[in-house]
């Protein structure tokens, strides 16, 4: 089996395994040369890295929320930025046999008293 190539990003360190090295990422509709990686993982579509950034002299301007880079041709353009609202909510389920009556609470019912806000005190 391949060692994964481990990749830093905002969300911890994440194992790589497939790279895709011929494709391109379209910005108005300009087409930049990209080598995306999978990655299995949280909700990040796209990392281009500080090589990537410097080949395409790319410029954050964070009060604007606009990203200009230049093209290959040697053009420079503006990208606005779209910032997603946070996460209001996460749902979680490992199968679909689930059993509403096989409560941790059922199971430990010692560690769960019915008078916790009182168990401070006493």
């Amino acid at each position: 089996m391949k060692t994964p190539m481990l990749v830093n990003s905002p969300g911890g360190t994440i194992p790589i395994s497939y790279c895709c090295p011929t494709a391109s990422l379209s910005l108005r509709g300009v087409d930049f040369p990209v080598s995306p990686m999978a990655m299995r993982t949280s909700g990040i579509d796209v990392i281009l890295g500080l090589d990537w950034m410097k080949k395409y002299t790319t410029e954050f301007k964070c009060k604007e929320k606009v990203v200009v880079v230049t093209t290959p041709k040697g053009e420079r353009i503006s990208v606005d930025v779209a910032v997603q609202a946070p996460t209001t909510a996460t749902v979680n389920q490992l199968d679909d046999d689930i059993n509403f009556l096989d409560r941790v609470v059922n199971k430990f019912p010692g560690d769960f008293s019915e008078k916790l806000p009182g168990m401070l005190l006493d």
